[in-house]
This record gives structure tokens, sequence and C-alpha cells, in this order.
């Protein structure tokens, strides 16, 4: 076994204190991951060239990559981005490549000589001038990659900070979730002070996570307490894209942070459709309002002249019989009756047209209000679908 897979192996081993992660953490702009290494510009005439940043904390070692259904070839590419990652972050990092002339004269194999000593890690930790561990397990599961890395104070053989990220929730980018990994995973070494952040989401009952913990369904009204350093935020909801993004928290930072969710292509169809729906019911009932407050007027117009004409035609018809003495043996007297009967008759339709239009309003109105008050905007994700489209 190779002297860095027989350390790979002890720090697996060893005694497992883990510092717990804190329950909440901040929010900041995401650095731009980058997989390349930094390049050098040269400064332009008469300009001053800026100083590289200083380096502080523990020194770094980085322990090659143990890799499960990866080529061998790929423990290269990720020790050097992590170590670019970690690097970025103001920390000196060592490799393999650093300390080959260490490994070379096999210092390290007396070193570990014998059983798993945990004193071994802290040993080696000495012989290579490292303070601190990365340790680090590259796999392939049913297509996805997933990255376990984990921080090791070699003088206490202690586990300091585990992180275990895949590149399907990163956008199936493999080296940015190395780059996250590896500075996620110095959350203890930066964990220095207090700082804020309130986050608002586009859809309520969204969770809010942070470093793997639930801080909150969305809206979150609280700001949430952090610690200083590196946390992920996660944000999650049925029906809409992961939203996930690596926040740098400084002390005594008070962050508000914005997080719209995009939602999915099924997600989208259905509501939509539904949307559509509520929204032609809401015209259609809100055109009915109209409607029945239309009849509901003519009826009730149409009425009041009902009864007008009514009163107007019984007044006539009593007068005539009290003027020319008129009884029920002569004709006229039942021609005044059939006119009394069909005047009152006409109160009738305007009546029931009245009631109904009435009913029918009451009804529309509140089925109007219901659609229009509880059914979606189907323009809502508008831009959405232009930007998808």
């Amino acid at each position: 076994m190779s002297p860095l897979l027989l350390l790979l192996a002890l720090a697996h081993d060893a005694v497992h204190d883990v510092t717990p992660a804190p329950a909440a953490v901040v929010t900041e702009a995401k650095e731009p991951a980058s997989s390349a290494a930094p390049t050098s510009t040269p400064p332009a005439p008469g300009e001053t060239k800026p100083a590289p940043a200083a380096r502080t904390g523990p020194r770094i070692y980085i322990v090659k990559p143990a890799l499960s259904g990866l080529p061998p070839s790929m423990a290269a590419t990720i020790v050097s981005t992590m170590a670019q990652a970690i690097g970025r972050e103001g920390f000196s990092v060592l490799t393999a490549d650093d300390v080959k002339t260490v490994i070379d004269q096999q210092a390290d194999l007396s070193l570990l000589g014998g059983d798993a000593d945990p004193l071994a890690l802290s040993a080696l930790a000495t012989a290579v001038g490292a303070d601190m561990l990365v340790a680090t397990v590259v796999s392939s599961i049913d297509g996805d990659t997933v990255v376990q890395t984990r921080l090791i104070d070699p003088k206490r053989s202690t586990v300091l900070a585990r992180r275990e990220l895949k590149a399907s929730e990163q956008g199936n980018e493999v080296l940015p979730t190395l780059e996250d990994a590896a500075r996620l995973v110095l959350q203890p070494l930066l964990a220095s002070g207090r700082a804020s952040v309130s986050v608002a989401v586009s859809e309520e009952g969204a969770n809010v996570v942070v470093d793997g913990d639930v801080v909150g369904v969305s809206p979150v009204d609280l700001p949430i307490g952090l610690t200083g350093g590196l946390h992920q935020l996660v944000v999650t909801k049925a029906g809409f894209i992961r939203f996930q993004e690596t926040l740098r928290v400084k002390s005594g930072d008070a962050l508000a942070r914005e997080v719209r969710l995009r939602p999915s292509v099924e997600f989208l169809a259905s509501y939509n459709a539904d949307a559509g729906l509520y929204r032609t019911l809401a015209w259609v009932s809100t055109v009915g309002v109209v409607v029945s407050a239309g009849v509901l007027t003519a009826g009730a117009i149409g009425w009041i002249g009902a009864v007008d004409n009514q009163a107007k035609v019984n007044a006539a018809a009593q007068k005539e019989i009290a003027d020319k003495g008129i009884d029920a043996t002569q004709p006229r007297f039942n021609e005044l009756q059939t006119l009394q009967t069909d005047a009152q008759n006409a109160v009738t339709p305007w009546f029931v047209a009245q009631v109904a239009g009435g009913v029918a309003t009451g009804v529309t109105v509140l089925l109007a209000s219901y659609f229009w008050a509880f059914g979606d905007d189907p323009s809502r994700y508008a831009d959405v679908e232009a930007a998808v489209h």
C-alpha cells in the first residue's frame, strides 16, 4: 500500500471527534469558482504589480485522493483543483509533489510503521511541515460523482469537519464541486466572530438549508445567526430546481440574500394549465356577473313598470264601473276584469326575471371573486418560459 493511501486509511480509522457544524450560516456573494490555475498578467508601464495575498493560518497537507470508479489519472487534477481552492482562501498548501523528497526518503513509512498508531498522523504532519490534513474520496456512483472530504487535525487525531457534495447538485460540474468541497471543509478554521443573514425566497413553503441543516421554511422572518467563514446555502421546494450557493461570511456582517427559485418544466406545464383554467373561469364568471346584473336591472325596471301599469288598469276599471254603474251582468264588466287580470299577469315575468337576475348575480360574484382571488397568475413565470425558448 502506498504511504499516502496508508495515511488515508489511518485518517479514516482515527477517532472521529467531529466539531458540530453551526445550526445556521451566513450569506454573501459567491466567488466565481475557476478550475484553471491563476495566471500572472504583466503590469502596465508605470503600474505597480499587486503583491500576492499573504498566507495565514495553518499549513494544510492535501492527501492523495482515493478514487472509486474513476481513472487514476484524475488524482492529479483533483489535488491541483483543491489546492488552488484552498490557496485562494489564504492558506499555505502542501501536496504530495511538494513533499516528494520526504516521501522518496520513506520518512513517512518509518513514522507510520507498525500498528495504526494515532500518533503517526501527528508524526507525519510534523515530517512534512503540515498543521492540518485534507483527505478526499472521489467516487463515481450511478453516473454521479460524489466528493467526500475530511479536515483532520493530526496532532489531536480528530476529524474537525466532513463534507459530501454531489456533482449532480452542482450543475454536474466536477471541478467546481471539488473546489466547493475543499473550501467548505475549512469552515472550522474560518469560523471566527458572528454575523447574520436574511434569506428572501420567491416561493413560500421552500426549505432553507445551511450546511445540511434546515434553518427555516420560507418566508423566513428572522435573520439567521452565523459564524464567519464559508457556508453552503441550499433552497429546495417540490417542483422547483434546487438552488445552491457557497457563501462567504465575515464577522459583523448583516447580509440579505434574495433567492428566486426556477420552476421545473413539469411544474411549469402543470402550473400554466391550472392557472389558465382558473383565469378563464374568472373571466367567464365576470362576464356572468355583467349579464346577470343586466337581467336583474331589466327585471327590476320591467317589474316597476308592470306594477305601475297594473295599478293604473285597476284604478281605471274601478272608476269606469263606478261612473257607469256597470255590474257583473254586463259584458263590459267581464272585459274590465280581463284587463285587470292581464295587467296582473304581466307583473309575474318581470318579478321572476328580477329574482333570477339577483340570484345569478350573487352566485357569479362569488365565483368571480373566488377565481380571481385564488387563481394563479398565468404570466407569473413568463420570463422563465421566454428564457427557456
